[in-house]
């Protein structure tokens, strides 16, 4: 067995770098950056798996596509399945927010996460949340380093709620405009069907609406009848996968969904769940960057810069003052990147 790195080890690390950034799959590169890097590929190992409490620890290393395996054997998954298909670490998926297909029916991804083992340049290692599904603690501690890649401490370990697997996956895929969707919206709807995900996709240059149910053979019967013979559901559209593009994520409310669908770039890909707004895709330049934000800050809608490795936009000119704050308390000497902006 391969010697798992000490937390002890890392923390030491990060007192003699300055602006480090950790590096692991799945932890997306935001803008050009030269400066010193912490490998987290050491961090891949699986901690703790309790098939029976649905619970699982692992190394924020671990990729995805391993987890999924050691699942598989016991009828179990993780719903988080990325549009772009990319192979992300766990440490990755919970330092960058993702969320994939399944958050209309299964939740956000970060409802997921239990417990979080950091390694903070001011105290150390530390553990927030818990090792159990059922926890009366107060204020949830892990969702405080969800989304902040790594500048707030680098993640280690994470133990996550997982989900018996689905008997039955079944996908339906339906071409239409992009002013149509609403009319096959609510045809899909009228089935009474709890859809795993319904999902207008944007990818290569085609508009689908991709209704993706889990259940059981005897309620895949019905739908095969009012709809037709699904497609395979490992058929999913790419989205967002092209090396030079700007990566994005966020909600809309949901009475804006025609809206960013008009607004959406052409020539960039978009993966928008109808159920309940969030939407994952790519942008070609700043101006279509700050065009989508500037229209998310009048709709209270949210934007997310996931992956932008050219640095095509930069950094926010005004700092917020209660993130500096922050930053102070837990990174007093600077030792981990700021990604402000």
């Amino acid at each position: 067995m391969t010697p798992q790195p000490s937390d002890i080890e890392l923390h030491q690390i990060l007192l003699e770098l300055s602006q480090a950034s950790p590096r692991a799959a799945g932890l997306r590169p935001w803008g050009h950056h030269e400066g010193p890097t912490l490998d987290m590929s050491a961090w891949s190992y699986i901690r703790q798996y309790d098939p029976e409490d649905l619970v699982m620890t692992v190394g924020a290393g671990t990729r995805l596509s391993t987890v999924s395996e050691t699942l598989a054997r016991e009828s179990q998954w993780l719903p988080l399945n990325v549009p772009d298909g990319g192979d992300d670490s766990i440490g990755g998926a919970v330092a960058t927010q993702l969320d994939g297909w399944y958050r209309g029916g299964y939740g956000p991804f970060r409802d997921r996460v239990l417990g979080l083992r950091v390694v903070t340049p001011a105290f150390g290692p530390i553990f927030v949340g818990s090792r159990v599904v059922k926890n009366v603690a107060g204020f949830n501690l892990p969702r405080l380093f969800a989304g902040t890649r790594g500048s707030l401490g680098v993640i280690t370990e994470v133990t996550l709620r997982v989900s018996p697997r689905p008997p039955v996956e079944a996908l339906w895929v339906h071409p239409i405009a992009p002013g149509e969707y609403a009319h096959t919206l609510d045809a899909l709807s009228a089935t009474g069907a709890t859809w795993a995900s319904l999902s207008v996709v944007h990818s290569r240059n085609t508009w689908s609406l991709c209704a993706l149910w889990h259940g059981r053979k005897e309620g895949l019967e019905p739908l095969a009848e009012t709809l037709g013979m699904p497609t395979d559901a490992g058929m999913l559209p790419r989205v967002g996968d092209q090396p030079e593009a700007v990566l994005v994520a966020g909600a809309v409310p949901r009475a804006h969904l025609g809206t960013l669908i008009e607004r959406w770039p052409s020539s960039a890909s978009l993966q928008l769940e109808c159920q309940t707004g969030a939407y994952f895709g790519e942008l070609r330049t700043n101006d279509e960057y700050q065009s989508l934000k500037g229209w998310m800050e009048q709709i209270s809608g949210s934007l997310r810069l996931l992956k932008d490795t050219q640095g095509t936009v930069p950094p926010a000119s005004a700092r917020d003052p209660l993130w500096d704050a922050i930053k102070r308390h837990y990174d007093p000497n600077g030792c981990l990147r700021d990604f402000w902006g």
